[in-house]
């Protein structure tokens, strides 16, 4: 598994655990039970911690896709069909 992949993979993470989590303080306002504060509280603690390996692929894949092995370097690619199009 590529870094981009595993980025692409597991970045969704902390947004939905903290969409999760705000849903879930919601209703523990609402109707005032303690066990959904836990769970509320719990999910955001979840979402924190999965922010790390988000971070840690993110960073390998920016390295990843900033020198990619299918372009190779002296090959201009800007006009390399120009001569085509000339008349």
């Amino acid at each position: 598994m590529s870094w981009p992949y595993a980025h692409l993979l597991i970045n969704h993470f902390p947004v939905v655990l903290s969409i999760s989590a705000l849903v879930v303080t919601l209703g523990a306002l609402l109707l005032k039970h303690r066990g959904l504060w836990l769970t509320a509280m719990g999910t955001l603690t979840a979402a924190g911690f999965v922010i790390y390996p988000v971070f840690f692929t993110g960073n390998e894949a920016d390295h990843a896709l900033n020198d990619p092995w299918y372009i190779h370097p002296g090959i201009p690619s800007a006009g390399l069909f120009n001569d085509l199009h000339q008349e």
